[in-house]
Order: C-alpha cells, then structure tokens, then sequence
C-alpha cells in the first residue's frame, strides 16, 4: 500500500472570552404522577424527594445556543463537554463545563471556513471523536451535492493539525471507527452510491499511511460496524447485507481483524445488526425469525442476571449502549423511518423507559451523565441516570 496521507499543520487560537450559561444544573420539582416510562416530558428530580423505585434518566438543563444549529455533542472529559454548532457566521466547537455551564471557545468559525466548510455548507457538518480524543473526523455534504470530509489532529490545542488523503476512486465516506487506541481509523464506503469498488478502508494514523482496504465484492451493504471484545481489541464486527458478491436475506457477522488483515464470517450468528459489551455482559440486538411476533428483539447474557435474556422490539434499532450500570442499556431506534427515540432498557425486568422522543443523537459517560441532541434544534438536553435508593 502506497502512503496517500497529506498532513498540514494549521495553527490557530482559541478566543479567550466566556458566557456563563444561567442556571446550568438548576433542579426542577418533580412533578406529580409524571413517568419518563409514558414517554411524558421529564422534569428533574428534586433532592427533598431523592426516592425511586426503577431506574430512570432526568432532565438536568436545557441549553441552548441562539441563532445557531446544534449539530452534535460530545463528553471532552469528566466534567466538560464539546457541542458542535453552525450559523451564518459558520461552525464552532463549544467546550463547555458540566457543572458551572460556562462556555469557552474550542474551534471558532474563522478556522472552519478557512479549512473545512463555510455557510450554507456548514450547517451539514456531522462528527466522529476518536476515544482519547485526538481526532475529529468530519463530513458534510457541499451545495452541489458530493460527499466532503476533513481529519483533524485536536491533541494540541490551539494547534490543530489537518489531515488529508485521496480515498480510491468512486468511494463515498459514509462513517468512522477509530480504534480504541486511537491507532487506526476504518473508514466506511456508502453502499448505495454506486462506483466504488472499496467497501472499507483502514488507515494507520501512528504512521500516517493507508494499511488496508476491503472490496465491496468481499463485503458490503454494512449495517453496522463495531469493534468486538476488550478495548484493547483491534477486530471489528461488521452486519454486512453481500457477502462474497451475494446479497444475503438476513445481514451476516463479518469478523474484520484490523492487525491481521483477515475477513471472515460467523455463519451462527445471522440477523445480529449490532452489539456492546461491559463488565457485567454483553448485548446484542438481532432480527427475529418470522415466527416471532416483534420484527426485532435484544439478547443479553449477562453475570448477574443469567443468560440468553430477551427484549422485544418492535422498531429497528439503530444505536446500543451498555451503560456502567449492570443490565441496563441505552438503544435507540426510528419511528416510521422519521423520528428517532432514545429509550433506557433495563434487562433485570425486561422494563423500557422513554428518555426522549426526538434523539438525533445521544453520548453518556462512565457516570451515567447524558448528553440528547434533538433533530434540527439549537438546544442541548443535558441529562442524569437516578437509580433506586437501597
């Protein structure tokens, strides 16, 4: 493989000034008779009434960002968060503190429209966040339609280094996966665009060179892609729709290890659109056979609560998180293929609570502190996992 990796280093400095948020963290009285199970609108816990009886999550702050479109949050660390935004002035990063809601500038407009994307443009701007953090994989679709993204090294702050490289010919990025090290990138082809005869392409971001790529005749039509096992794994699962140049009725485990350069297939496990694990368990999410009244349904196995544990549902999934919690888990699914839902599941009794009824996407920490982007908003829906009191 030949090394097509540009790197640029771009300085730039973070303006110095701050808006305090008012009432970040406020606690509202909760609300007679009110249940986040019904799906009714959540109001926070107080702390004179600090007994519950399930598991549940509860609004914390609404925040918002005037004139500007929330595009998509992340946890920077324990007790700060990124919120990636957009405007007629452009695209900036917030960083902004969990507990006081005071806000700094990460990335101003001025450096994404000198080096990624400028209005309208920007207002298409998703991200990817590798886990320590290093990188920042974005992608937006330009006014004249084609497909555009940026790598960017944000290890340095102010200085951020821009990474770029020409993908083989006819390849749409649809998606990232960084590993866990933050050593390689697995970039994700769009299958539905046709022209591309690579499905996936990894890149070695230590040595800043292509390591591998994947036809689209050996595997493609990905569902889902994940890295399977410990963090430390460095072998991706994938549910792939064409295997070997065949479209198959139900998806297939592809097993993609990353180091090895090898691509196999788990013939036993058929209709698995995705899965996560924790220390307690792991969990999956898979298409239920025909006889099966709900069109999908969860499988858990877990230490504490036994094994081969199911969960019906009845619309397609379309993100899983094990929470630290042991047995529950944050999904996600869309409604009518529109509206997507965030609900918490606990496996233990089998119990599903509405969190929210418009997540276009959702991020939470080892603390069960939950970060909600609704669809198309300038709010931020800062959120808590309450459990019961023993």
């Amino acid at each position: 493989m030949t090394d097509n990796v540009a790197v640029r280093r771009v300085p730039f400095f973070s303006a110095n000034f701050r808006i305090p948020a008012v009432g970040l963290l406020l606690l509202l009285v909760l609300l007679s008779g009110q249940a986040l199970a019904q799906g009714e609108s959540t109001e926070v816990l107080d702390e004179r009434f600090p007994d519950i009886t399930e598991p549940q999550f509860r609004l914390m702050e609404r925040l918002s960002f005037p004139g500007e479109l929330l595009r998509s949050a992340a946890w920077q660390d324990d007790s700060h968060f990124l919120c990636l935004t957009a405007g007629p002035e452009g695209a900036r990063v917030w960083s902004v503190d969990y507990g006081s809601g005071e806000r700094s500038m990460f990335i101003s407009p001025p450096f994404f429209n000198e080096h990624i994307a400028t209005f309208p443009d920007c207002m298409n701007l998703s991200w990817s966040l590798s886990p320590s953090l290093h990188y920042m994989f974005l992608h937006w679709q330009d006014s004249a339609g084609a497909t555009r993204w940026r790598l960017l090294d944000i290890s340095d702050p102010p200085f951020y280094i821009s990474k770029s490289f020409e993908p083989p010919g006819g390849m749409r990025i649809h998606d990232i996966l960084f590993s866990a090290d933050d050593r390689f990138a697995v970039f994700s082809n769009d299958a539905w665009s046709e022209g591309s005869e690579i499905s996936l392409l990894v890149l070695d971001l230590q040595n800043g060179s292509e390591a591998w790529r994947l036809s689209t005749h050996d595997l493609s039509f990905l569902r889902r892609i994940w890295w399977a096992g410990d963090s430390g794994s460095q072998v991706c699962m994938a549910s792939a729709e064409l295997r070997n140049g065949e479209f198959r009725e139900t998806p297939e485990l592809a097993i993609i290890d990353v180091a090895q350069q090898q691509l196999s297939f788990d013939d036993e496990r058929r209709g698995l659109l995705m899965a996560d694990n924790a220390d307690w368990g792991s969990v999956a999410c898979l298409m239920s056979p025909e006889r099966q009244d709900a069109p999908y349904y969860i499988r858990a196995d877990t230490r504490d609560f036994g094994t081969n544990l199911q969960v019906p549902l009845s619309d397609e999934p379309q993100d899983l998180i094990c929470l630290s919690e042991p047995g529950l888990i944050l999904l996600r699914n869309t409604v009518n293929h529109s509206v997507s839902q965030l609900w918490l599941i606990n496996l233990h009794s089998g119990d599903k609570h509405l969190v929210s009824s418009d997540c276009s996407y959702f991020e939470v920490d080892q603390q069960g502190k939950l970060l909600v982007v609704p669809r198309g908003s300038n709010e931020l829906h800062v959120m808590q996992l309450f459990l019961p009191q023993h």
